[in-house]
């Protein structure tokens, strides 16, 4: 019963070597994520379609380019370093929480879904995709730029960051 208990503390840091498989595994699996989604957009162009537009071909380049390119850049970040057959560094992990590893494992799922989605269903799923840069440009605003367009001077902030002692004798420092 304790086992759904949420857990107390600080949680534990892994080891090189876990991270290290578990990147592996990660970049298995959304690899053949990639594979198949390009598989079955292809082979839905060529069955059911009897003739191709360029529409559904720069539709299969376009998403199969963001797949793979997200794919490319997980194994660059995920990369890990050895010295004389030690590992020295596992890499980026992939499966941090709000990482970028996460980010870009979130592009190629929805890219994989709209991609199978417009080529099956209707080409207008394709403007699902734009949710992603959406998504960018919310983390840049949230991140950054709100911030540094929000953030006042220190003039302009007064004594909000005096301490007590500071305060204290500023006035007395007035009073006299």
């Amino acid at each position: 019963m304790n086992d759904f208990a949420p857990k107390v503390g600080k949680a534990g840091t892994r080891g090189k070597k876990v991270i290290l498989e578990e990147n592996k595994a990660t970049l298995d699996f959304y690899q053949k994520w990639v594979v198949v989604s390009s598989f079955i957009h292809l082979v839905t162009l060529c069955i059911f379609m009897s003739s191709f537009s360029w529409w559904q071909i720069v539709h299969l380049a376009f998403f199969s380019g963001v797949n793979f390119a997200s794919l490319v850049f997980m194994k660059y970040i995920a990369k890990p370093t050895y010295l004389d057959c030690t590992l020295l560094d596992s890499g980026a992990d992939l499966n941090m929480a709000s990482s970028i590893g996460d980010n870009m494992k979130d592009v190629i799922i929805v890219t994989s879904f709209v991609q199978v989605l417009s080529c099956s269903i209707s080409h207008y799923f394709a403007l699902l995709w734009l949710v992603i840069p959406g998504r960018a440009f919310w983390m840049f605003w949230v991140s950054f730029l709100c911030p540094y367009l929000t953030s006042g001077s220190d003039k302009m902030q007064g004594d909000g960051n005096l301490s007590k002692k500071q305060k204290k004798q500023k006035t007395r420092y007035v009073t006299r």
